[in-house]
């Protein structure tokens, strides 16, 4: 994993937290977390010289250090009613976001693909996703190599009214051209 990457994110959201478990911490954004096993641990002074973080840079973010890993998340690389899901057919820039589109139990989900920038020393068929519940209802991806988690990812709330009109919208103009192109094949 490239940590640097993984702190390029929580420096862009101005959010920092350093989660400490018994394995070793963990870094977060509030969207995703990446483990920092193998380093040594951080507090929010040594995170900000470890990565270039001025001083005027630190000031307008949020970093904290937590003695714990956050409750109803299950950090285990394995864990009993996981599923495995897959990712979507292709990917989607949409309003300047990049959307990564997970295929799961209950249709369609997005995860900001961001958030696998850090994981991009993994080749992508290396990256196997799992679809986990927390315990009030909420989804997330734990995105492992192998049979070890190397990220918890939330997925974005993008799906609203609008957004399936602009698909549909979208889809409508692709059926369009192909027809097109099937039309002008056969002249």
């Amino acid at each position: 994993m490239k940590v640097k990457k993984a702190v390029d994110i929580c420096k862009k959201r101005n959010i920092i937290r350093l989660y400490d478990s018994d394995d070793g911490q963990w870094l977060s954004d509030g969207s995703a977390v990446y483990p920092l096993f193998e380093l040594p641990d951080f507090t929010e002074e040594t995170i900000c010289l470890a990565y270039d973080i001025n001083i005027k840079k630190a000031a307008s973010m949020v970093i904290s250090r937590y003695p714990a890993l956050p409750e109803g998340i299950d950090f285990s690389d394995a864990a009993k009613n996981e599923k495995q899901v897959v990712e979507g057919p292709m990917e989607l820039n949409y309003k300047g976001q990049w959307l990564k589109p997970i295929v799961t139990s209950q249709g369609i989900e997005f995860i900001n693909g961001e958030y696998l920038k850090p994981l991009s020393d993994i080749s992508d068929q290396g990256l196997l996703f799992f679809e986990r519940i927390t315990d009030n209802g909420n989804k997330y991806f734990a995105v492992k190599q192998g049979l070890l988690i190397v990220a918890i990812i939330f997925p974005m709330r993008v799906i609203d009214e609008a957004f399936v009109k602009e698909m549909d919208a979208f889809a409508a103009l692709c059926e369009a051209s192909l027809h097109n192109q099937t039309t002008d094949n056969q002249q």
